[in-house]
């Protein structure tokens, strides 16, 4: 009978104690998702490079990747179409990957040869993310490595689907930073600023390019809740793919999305335009425009003309 007793006060205890881990462990979690919330939604430090005494002179263009962080399936061949056209004179230089998880560190792979004036830089993250602010923190720190290690009169970004609205972020924020180089031209490639939200019915591309989209996301207002701070002297191309199986869309993002901030450059009186490619049901959807050859040639005229 005692030993009965004494086996259920063991399971009773065993139980309690294994509650208490769980709830350790839920405590745990939360202590370390708020420490990376704390940690990746605050600016970068500036990292301390050892001094370069004659910086190379370049014109960098950054690419910057989309949602996935990644950049081999999407920016990487983006930038291998162009070296491999013989109408411009961009080569490949270095990639260079952000960890926001540890202090927006960078991991900076490849090299500029003496010579390449006009070197393609690949710009991803460790981490994938959703978070334009993440992106904009990210571009902070690889450019105060280029900074340090180069002498560049200005510098092109392009950013692809949710990269294209850290790259406005950046534009935003630290245009006006004298440490860094002015940006001359901006591609957002199916960029994504409202949150994928559509068209209302009845409502067209030209409504949407004069006033903006009716359908606004809570991104879409931190866009006008700061629209004073867009850029007025960098040259923008807001590009999209039209999908053939999607109506004003790349299959994924519609045009309601990658053209909705056009007017508040507009307004700035900023030189900025759009346009609209086509193609294979394939390269015009929206994970595979880099492969798309006319986006690709708008690109490259764009940049390197």
């Amino acid at each position: 009978m005692r030993s009965r007793k004494n086996k259920r006060r063991t399971k009773r205890i065993l139980n309690g104690l294994l509650i208490l881990a769980g709830l350790g462990l839920v405590f745990l979690a939360g202590v370390l998702s708020y420490k990376y919330f704390i940690e990746t939604n605050q600016p970068p430090e500036k990292q301390v490079y050892a001094k370069v005494d004659h910086k190379l002179v370049v014109i960098p263009s950054l690419y910057m990747t989309g949602s996935s962080g990644d950049t081999t399936k999407n920016i990487d061949r983006l930038i291998k179409a162009i070296d491999q056209s013989d109408n411009n004179p961009a080569k490949p230089g270095l990639k260079i990957l952000v960890d926001p998880t540890d202090g927006y560190k960078v991991n900076v792979t490849g090299k500029i040869e003496k010579g390449n004036l006009y070197p393609m830089i690949a710009l991803g993250m460790t981490k994938g993310t959703n978070d334009p602010k993440l992106y904009e923190y990210s571009i902070k720190a690889a450019m105060d490595y280029l900074v340090a290690h180069y002498d560049m009169p200005h510098v092109n970004m392009l950013g692809y689907s949710t990269g294209a609205a850290g790259v406005l972020r950046y534009l935003m924020n630290y245009s006006n930073d004298k440490e860094l180089p002015k940006v001359g031209k901006f591609v957002s490639l199916d960029g994504m600023f409202n949150d994928r939200y559509a068209a209302e019915p009845g409502e067209s591309l030209k409504d949407i390019l004069k006033n903006g989209p009716k359908q606004r996301s809570p991104e879409y207002s931190y866009w006008a809740e700061n629209s004073e701070k867009f850029p007025k002297d960098t040259q923008t191309l807001l590009l999209s793919a039209k999908h053939p199986g999607s109506k004003e869309s790349d299959n994924f993002v519609p045009w309601a999305d990658s053209f909705s901030t056009y007017h508040f450059f507009k307004k700035k009186g900023g030189p900025v335009s759009f346009e609209v490619f086509g193609g294979s049901e394939y390269n015009t959807n929206h994970g595979k425009v880099c492969e798309n050859p006319q986006a690709q040639g708008i690109i490259e005229r764009f940049f390197y003309s």
